[in-house]
């Protein structure tokens, strides 16, 4: 009988969307993390205002890897991910990486409009979702699952204009249906939306999003400037 394995690895699955790489990584034993993480917003009365999502990312999670090992964590797999993508996409070189993390803690109801990030390459970590396990996690269907108001889920909306009017499959709507334990990265420029949280919980989802800079060979020169009151 065969023995399993003492290190599950990560379930990693690209999909070229619209055509746009989107990578998701279903990590394997999550439990204590996310139990971890939940502590931190579950806890604190500060997050549970409902116009947390509109500052939500004024500061930066990493501000807590040395008082919260779990956030330490998280920005490891958020590496490791960042790394899948970027390989998968060919991209070679020495790069420096910038990440701001920051929680989307939904309460019942809430949900966040269409919208893209200015980043590179952007992440989201499910930690408490909706029970989606009788779906598939990236699911694409015709016009009427594009509208069709999924609880909790992430909408990814076609970046090229008016794509429907030639796409004969007629499959605009890719939809991920997520699960605590799951990470999803794409481009920082692919408008998404999370749909409203039907849930009678409080949703939680860490999103990281990384700035690159390429270790260029050419001469460069940097320059700090300010502009107005700042």
């Amino acid at each position: 009988m065969e023995q399993p394995s003492p290190n599950p690895q990560p379930a990693v699955s690209h999909h070229l969307v619209f055509p746009t790489r989107v990578t998701t990584i279903a990590w394997p034993d999550t439990e204590a993390l996310n139990a971890d993480l939940l502590r931190i917003f579950d806890e604190d009365p500060a997050y549970h205002q409902p116009e947390h999502l509109e500052t939500a990312d004024n500061a930066n999670m990493l501000d807590l890897c040395d008082t919260h090992p779990a956030v330490a964590r998280l920005r490891d797999l958020f590496i490791q991910g960042l790394r899948s993508w970027m390989e998968a996409e060919g991209i070679d070189g020495q790069y420096t990486a910038e990440l701001l993390m920051f929680p989307v803690y939904s309460l019942p109801q809430q949900f966040v409009p269409a919208h893209n990030h200015l980043a590179h390459v952007s992440a989201v970590y499910y930690v408490r979702t909706d029970d989606f396990s009788d779906r598939e996690v990236v699911e694409r269907g015709d016009t009427a699952a594009y509208f069709r108001s999924d609880g909790g889920v992430l909408l990814l909306h076609d970046p090229r204009f008016n794509a429907l009017l030639m796409d004969l499959a007629k499959q605009d709507a890719v939809k991920i249906f997520p699960r605590p334990g799951l990470m999803v990265l794409m481009p920082g420029y692919l408008w998404h939306s999370g749909l409203p949280n039907y849930a009678q919980f409080n949703r939680l989802a860490i999103v990281g999003d990384f700035i690159l800079r390429e270790h260029a060979t050419r001469s460069t020169h940097a320059f700090e400037l300010a502009f107005g009151q700042g």
